[in-house]
């Protein structure tokens, strides 16, 4: 730290500084009254001039790390396409198969990729060609157990409770990549991790929900 291009003090991180706070130490160790005073009376002074107001931060930057993407644009449209047209036939197959209740499991469907959409972006989950595979993947479970909710309707609790069950060595895969440091595994892990959690609870509250109301209908 300089003042009026005059050294006042120096110091080192030997590791990055991510929260934009500085640590400042001053003095060392010591045993000696007089030499701890003097500190005390640093520290005071350095107190003093952090508390006049915002100081100018001059550093030296010794590296630049920049993380490309391995996502590019066209690859992305392509499979967005595709993907978008699988789950058209899959919802126009509710149609044929369930008939008039087959309707509700296609809005469900759909209110459910809208808010995984959205639980994605506000979790900050770093997106790779790793993580839009575990997006597909949440996808296709939950479009596997909405067609079990809609084929026993009278037994959705025990569909439910399957079907958890039965993904259960998938469960514990995703919650093992979660930890693993290294983004490709990872961004697979949070993706599937929070789409699993988002499998349960909506499913359990809009697409029960929307059930009841079509089986009351039809009876």
């Amino acid at each position: 730290m300089k003042i009026d291009d005059e050294e006042i003090m120096s110091t080192s991180f030997e590791t990055p500084v991510k929260t934009g706070k500085l640590q400042l130490s001053i003095g060392k160790a010591s045993k000696d009254n007089e030499t701890l005073q003097g500190y005390v009376t640093q520290a005071s002074n350095m107190a003093t001039v952090l508390d006049t107001g915002n100081i100018p931060v001059k550093y030296d930057l010794k590296e630049n790390q920049y993380i490309l993407s391995d996502i590019t644009e066209t690859p992305v449209e392509v499979a967005i396409y595709i993907v978008l047209a699988i789950i058209v036939v899959a919802l126009i197959a509710f149609i044929l198969k369930y008939k008039a209740i087959g309707v509700l499991g296609i809005i469900s469907y759909i209110g459910f990729i809208a808010v995984f959409t959205i639980v994605i972006r506000y979790t900050n989950v770093v997106l790779s060609l790793e993580g839009i595979l575990g997006i597909l993947v949440t996808l296709v479970l939950n479009y596997v157990l909405v067609s079990k909710l809609l084929e026993k309707a009278e037994e959705r609790k025990e569909a439910y409770k399957n079907f958890f069950i039965k993904i259960v060595p998938i469960m514990i895969m995703v919650v093992t990549f979660c930890f693993i440091n290294w983004i490709p595994i990872s961004s697979f892990g949070m993706t599937m991790f929070w789409g699993i959690v988002l499998i349960a609870i909506y499913n359990s509250i809009i697409t029960n929900s929307l059930l009841k109301i079509g089986t009351r209908k039809e009876k």
